[in-house]
């Protein structure tokens, strides 16, 4: 599984890729958020931790299908309850939250199950790619070590690499607007 930066980098990407919807007055506030809910999947370690092994139910049903289109869903009603649009809301949190699974599969994965079940409930099949773009990640099963564990070297250069295969994705459509801004743009 690539790290949080991967992840919270393509919800950054995803924001500026996008109309720059604001969902809070602050915009920084909107990006933190956008990187937040693409790194949700992840929070299926948090059940495992409090009963001592973090890894127990990562990631199984939180890394699917089903589980972006319940996540896309309880958050498009949540905000489109102030001013509609679910449907624009549910596109985006859905592209959110499932950009999170695109990259897992992406992962060097060295624990079983490999991959994602990336279409559950619809098909239980785990999926993984057979090029990956991500490092495998060190972490412990133990609940007291894992926070030592994710934060070790090997997981820093895994990070940096990421922050790196990022990069791209985020500066490039940032580049587009303000090219377009400029009125150098294609029309």
């Amino acid at each position: 599984m690539p790290l949080p930066v991967a992840h919270g980098m393509a919800g950054i990407s995803i924001y500026f890729w996008g109309h720059e919807i604001r969902f809070f007055k602050s915009r920084f506030i909107t990006v933190l958020f956008f990187a937040f809910v693409a790194c949700l999947p992840d929070a299926d370690f948090l059940p495992g931790w409090l009963q001592g092994n973090p890894n127990l139910y990562h990631p199984i049903w939180s890394h699917s299908l089903g589980a972006a289109l319940v996540v896309a869903g309880l958050f498009a009603w949540l905000f489109a309850r102030r001013n509609g649009h679910f449907k624009q809301y549910f596109v985006i949190f859905f592209s959110l939250y499932y950009s999170h699974i695109i990259l897992d599969f992406f992962n060097n994965d060295t624990r079983e199950p490999f991959g994602i079940m990336a279409f559950w409930p619809f098909n239980s099949t785990y999926f993984l790619s057979p090029w990956p773009l991500f490092d495998s990640v060190q972490k412990s099963s133990d609940s007291n070590t894992f926070i030592a564990s994710v934060l070790s070297g090997p997981n820093f250069i895994a990070a940096t690499k990421e922050f790196f295969i990022m990069l791209p994705f985020v500066l490039y459509p940032i580049f587009l607007k303000r090219k377009n801004a400029n009125g150098s743009g294609l029309r």
